[in-house]
């Protein structure tokens, strides 16, 4: 990119810029960007790869695998109700429901982030918290009726214990969203980096129990 400024670009203005501007356009901060990230930047968010991105996401559902049913010897997909959540429920639904959507986890962080746009253009680090992470999980967690039943009584508490058993109290970035979608949620974390949990059963289970 930086050789690149000169013959092909006819940039000739201070190379602090041209760093700025790559930061910028290398959302996740791998030190690499793809056509993707540099057509977006270039035309801007009106333009049809960032509306098919934000369809995309909007379009985001968690959505059990069919499984086979002895009883009537078919294939049932089993309603969010129906299945055991823990933080190792959350991650794999939250993977297949970006990957069936063409989806990255750095996607995720861009929609879900919600300070990103006071974020200063040379310090550009997208940055979800627990707060923004379970306010834009539990969306996806409202029924046909408008309930949030399940969220309030049993999945919040799992969301919590999932957010900081992979990344602990600092919050999770464009890095630690691959390590949470690609790789098992191991017990608890450190109770002394934990804020004192809600009350819920569900944290005090053998599942969120240490070894």
């Amino acid at each position: 990119y930086h050789c690149m400024r000169g013959p092909k670009f006819g940039f000739r203005g201070n190379s602090f810029l041209l760093r700025s501007a790559f930061q910028h356009i290398d959302v996740d901060q791998s030190g690499s960007i793809s056509y993707d990230d540099l057509f977006q930047f270039v035309r801007g968010k009106c333009s049809a790869l960032d509306s098919r991105w934000r369809s995309n996401m909007s379009a985001l559902r968690l959505e059990p695998n069919e499984q086979y049913d002895a009883r009537t010897c078919t294939m049932l997909r089993p309603t969010l109700e129906e299945i055991a959540w823990d933080p190792e429920t959350i991650r794999v639904l939250l993977k297949q429901a970006l990957q069936r959507r063409d989806l990255h986890p750095t996607d995720l962080l861009k929609a879900w982030d919600n300070d990103t746009s006071k974020i200063s253009l040379h310090h550009h680090r997208m940055t979800l918290s627990r707060e923004e992470f379970c306010a834009h999980l539990r969306t996806l967690f409202i029924g046909d009726d408008g309930s949030t039943a399940l969220w309030e009584h049993e999945v919040k508490y799992v969301a919590q214990a999932a957010f900081y058993t992979a990344l602990g109290p600092r919050g999770l970035h464009a890095h630690g969203g691959d390590r949470m979608l690609n790789t098992i949620c191991h017990g608890p974390p450190d109770s002394k980096t934990v804020p004192p949990p809600l009350s819920s059963p569900l944290l005090s289970s053998p599942l969120l129990s240490s070894p």
